[in-house]
């Protein structure tokens, strides 16, 4: 089975570890980046 996984990025933290948290109760595996510099470094 294929892991699905999420990157969310949004500029406040507090909505992206929500949104990770609610990802994640569902199976999803979530990272979060609050930059786009951020996000370019997690790919």
């Amino acid at each position: 089975m294929v892991e699905t996984k999420l990157l969310i990025v949004d500029d406040e933290q507090i909505i992206c570890e929500a949104l990770a948290e609610i990802f994640h109760e569902k199976g999803y595996s979530a990272a979060t980046a609050t930059t786009g510099r951020e996000a370019i470094d997690i790919r």
